[in-house]
């Protein structure tokens, strides 16, 4: 009998066998998935630990970023920002790490704050380019530094007096604004579906619906309403030829399909491709094993004859296919472990970037011993008072933070409304240098709210001019709600 998960959830989960759980959970490529279709379900797969059986089909997302792999995967790219644009994990892993410069050292656009360019050399590469969208595109770092913006740090950049000179013979494309109502729904026309004409220009998209032009634009396109039925389920599934192929072209069909409770019905055939379980006979499941000395080599090279291995089908050979397998995790000495900790500078950032190795120390009791040369992480609970100092003209500000470095980059850098903090405004008004102090350490917030009350009357005091709009001491909401708790 076949169960569907609208079906299950009316089913308490003890009325199930463990084999009716795993065939239901090697309906979804991801444990996210199983959850939101049937929390019942997901919860009595982890209550038998059966997770080995019902998730193992499911490739894993999470990757480990090693020195050596962040600087072997950083060779693909051209640029850094082809790097962040492409793949922003291994790019914030490498930024955690400080690694950003070490491997763009090949990389055209080496940082955008560090001018690598003259005068001359800027002029040289806008002269390649006849538009500027294309200048743009192709030389993400040298438009950056030419361009008149922020650069980051508070200033313009000392090439952007050159930016008209420079560009001066690129061509500007019209915005949205500049084009007729005609020439939008012209475009739009292009484009079946309104998704589509999103992904093709979201600016022009938002210009038809704020000009009012949906209907004469949007006319042409097949509006859906209401849910898929079991016939149109049957009809668009033939047009594709991989359930992945499905999955990704088409989302809505597929998860309308799998709460039909279709899904094999309605996938007969495709050619698989990583779902079934039972293409393989026995001997050949053990035939794939042998060629792996390890599990990781194993999942990561054939990862969907690994799954197979592991469902309820080939139970019986599980442990003569898998024998021979090296557990890499398990294989860990304690000074390996305290390695990998040492590029990291905080807990957080060690469990996130190597959670096998931090799994381990945990489960083997050196977390603490491994972790020794990390910085406490701050909290909501706690605050560490600071100041900005203009010693020439004798300005100061004095405040409060859970967590220095954002505070810092909030102080020089506009917020999401385009306003601007005292500090920032004050460093805009002239070229005096300031002096950043760490004035405490963390302690517990209402201790440091009074703290910092008592350091601005402290520098009144003394005659200096503060910034500061309050008395100081401000907590914020969220942490008084907690303070409460």
């Amino acid at each position: 009998m076949t169960r569907t998960a609208g079906y299950m959830t009316k089913k308490r989960s003890k009325d199930w066998t463990n084999k009716e759980l795993i065939d239901f959970a090697l309906q979804y490529s991801g444990k996210t998935e199983v959850k939101k279709a049937n929390q019942v379900v997901y919860v009595a797969i982890r209550k038998r630990g059966l997770e080995e059986k019902a998730f193992a089909h499911m490739k894993p997302k999470m990757r480990t970023y090693t020195p050596e792999y962040i600087r072997q995967e950083a060779l693909k790219y051209k640029s850094r920002r082809e790097l962040q644009n492409t793949d922003v994990g291994l790019y914030n892993a490498a930024k955690h790490r400080g690694m950003l410069d070490e491997i763009s050292s090949h990389m055209e656009n080496r940082g955008y704050t560090h001018y690598p360019w003259t005068k001359e050399e800027l002029f040289e590469k806008t002269a390649k380019y006849s538009t500027l969208k294309d200048f743009r595109e192709n030389e993400p770092a040298a438009h950056s530094v030419l361009s008149p913006g922020d650069q980051g740090n508070g200033q313009p950049s000392p090439w952007a007096k050159y930016w008209e000179e420079a560009t001066a013979h690129l061509t500007r494309e019209p915005t949205t604004a500049q084009w007729s109502d005609e020439e939008l729904v012209e475009f739009a026309l292009q484009y079946p579906a309104r998704i589509e004409l999103q992904k093709a220009d979201q600016s022009v998209y938002t210009a038809i619906r704020r000009r009012g032009l949906e209907e004469k634009a949007f006319a042409h396109m097949e509006l859906r309403t209401g849910f898929w039925t079991i016939e149109e389920c049957k009809k668009e599934a033939l047009k594709h030829k991989t359930r992945r192929e499905m999955e990704l072209g088409e989302g809505g069909l597929f998860k309308a399909i799998k709460r039909h409770g279709i899904l094999d019905e309605c996938c007969s055939h495709m050619e698989d491709n990583g779902y079934s379980c039972n293409q393989w006979t026995r001997e050949e499941l053990i035939v794939r094993a042998k060629k792996y000395s390890t599990i990781a080599d194993f999942t990561e090279n054939d990862w969907l004859a690994y799954h197979s291995l592991h469902s309820s089908a080939y139970e019986d050979i599980v442990k003569e296919a898998t024998a021979h397998l090296i557990n890499l995790r398990e294989y860990r000495t304690d000074e390996e472990i305290a390695e990998l900790a040492s590029q990291y500078t905080g807990r957080a950032k060690f469990m996130r970037g190597c959670p096998g190795a931090y799994s381990s120390a945990c489960k083997r009791g050196i977390l603490d011993k491994v972790c020794s040369h990390m910085e406490p992480a701050a909290n909501l609970l706690y605050r560490v008072v600071y100041s900005y100092e203009w010693p020439e003209s004798n300005t100061a500000y004095v405040g409060l933070t859970w967590n220095e470095k954002e505070r810092m980059w909030g102080h020089l850098h506009k917020n999401e409304k385009g306003k601007r903090s005292p500090v920032r405004k004050y460093v805009e008004e002239g070229n005096e240098k300031y002096d950043y102090k760490t004035l405490t350490d963390y302690m517990p917030a209402k201790e440091a709210g009074l703290e910092e009350k008592r350091i601005i009357q402290d520098y009144k005091d003394k005659g200096w001019k503060l910034l500061n709009k309050t008395k100081g001491g401000e907590l914020g909401s969220i942490c008084h709600e907690l303070l409460k708790q």
